[in-house]
């Protein structure tokens, strides 16, 4: 439960590069070029308050670089690793 709200950050992408689709669920009808207003959109289907939403994730980006470059991936997937964290990021205006 606690990986939940990242559990779609990257999806499969890392292993299946060629990976069409960015969002392993349906949101808004749409499982890639997901933004903001989507996830807002879903949000307030589920309940969720706007303060809640992405506070999780606020001033996080440091704490990220520093967990993915100590993983054990090897040193190619994890430059790919961080670059589709940053990426959805972005995208969700986390930044």
């Amino acid at each position: 439960m606690r990986l939940a709200p990242v559990y779609d950050l990257v999806c499969s992408r890392l292993v299946i590069p060629d990976e069409t689709e960015e969002s392993a669920l349906t949101i808004q009808g749409k499982k890639s070029k997901i933004k903001r207003k989507d996830m807002d959109l879903l949000a307030d289907f589920l309940g969720i308050p706007e303060k809640a939403r992405f506070t999780r994730f606020a001033g996080q980006k440091q704490i990220i670089r520093t967990r993915i470059a100590e993983s054990l991936l090897p040193l190619e997937q994890t430059e790919t690793f961080g670059k589709l964290i940053f990426q959805r990021f972005q995208k969700l205006e986390l930044e």
